[in-house]
């Protein structure tokens, strides 16, 4: 899918600290507790819950997304996962403005290996927020996927600016909201976890 040479050496000029890192998926926590707390699925006690843990897995380096963590708490019976999940991201979209669309075969497309060993800093961001790249088409195009709209456009964001530092050119990327098994299954397939 990708016309990136595996044999590339990463881009170091324009790599992320591990401080950058976190403060990207802090901010992805801190976005969400914010949006979440304009939404009537959640009550105020698991924003106020949410903020703390999401600080706890940012001190740990911990990988983690807001979304998922709330529907740990609120939803735990697992056939419920994914209908109150979709509800959940479509509040997000409708609250932040955020336009993502729903692929549901997105979880059958290939990782972009070359992609992710060229940008090892994307990828480490990408682990972080549990937000895998779906797919590169000749670095001009890319789809990143999430339950979490906000942890999608913050990847976008970063993709964008890399991208742009090292080609010169401006990417376009799809953000994708993808059903809970199926996100499920890509930070298995992108990242063991």
């Amino acid at each position: 899918m990708s016309t990136i040479e595996s044999n590339h050496p990463p881009f170091s000029d324009v790599m992320l600290t591990e401080d950058d890192i976190d403060r990207l998926h802090r901010s992805c926590y801190e976005s969400a507790g914010r949006c979440l707390a304009d939404s009537e699925m959640v009550g105020k006690e698991w924003i106020q819950w949410l903020e703390q843990h999401g600080e706890d897995k940012v001190l740990t380096r911990s990988f983690g997304d807001p979304a998922e963590d709330i529907l740990k708490q609120v939803c735990p019976l697992a056939e419920k996962e994914n209908g109150f999940m979709l509800a959940l991201s479509q509040e997000m979209i409708d609250i932040t403005g955020i336009q993502a669309a729903l692929l549901p075969f997105a979880s059958k497309m290939m990782t972009p290996s070359a992609f992710y060993e060229n940008y090892p800093d994307i990828k480490k961001l990408s682990k972080r927020l549990k937000c895998p790249v779906l797919f590169v088409e000749e670095m001009e195009s890319f789809g990143v996927g999430s339950i979490n709209p906000i942890a999608a456009m913050i990847l976008r964001e970063e993709i964008i600016k890399q991208v742009k530092q090292e080609t010169g050119i401006t990417p376009y990327v799809s953000l994708i909201c993808l059903d809970f098994d199926g996100w499920s299954f890509l930070n298995k397939k992108h990242f063991g976890i």
